[in-house]
């Protein structure tokens, strides 16, 4: 962690998986982005957690993205991509 004299702003900087992160967290309260730090780290650390991540199907797949999608969009067209998303997995099996 360490703060741009410009801005007065913290940052996070750290590595995952071989790459460089800088993240802002968006404060000028040490406290407060010691904390936003603890949990952007945790966020970074799920995204590798996907063990066998390599042999995931394509319905699995599209099953977690439509999951994290879902959240912005209305019932009926998360429905529609859904039924989509089903009738694609015949394909790609």
């Amino acid at each position: 962690m360490y703060r741009l004299e410009s801005s007065s702003g913290y940052y996070g900087l750290f590595k995952r998986g071989g790459k460089q992160i800088r993240r802002s967290l968006k404060t000028t309260d040490a406290a407060l982005a010691r904390r936003r730090l603890a949990a952007v780290r945790e966020k970074v650390a799920r995204l590798n957690q996907t063990k066998g991540s390599s042999r995931i199907t394509f319905a699995e797949l599209a099953d977690r993205w439509l999951t994290n999608a879902r959240v912005s969009l209305k019932e009926s067209s998360a429905s529609r991509l859904r039924l989509l998303s089903r009738r694609s997995a015949q394909f790609f099996e």
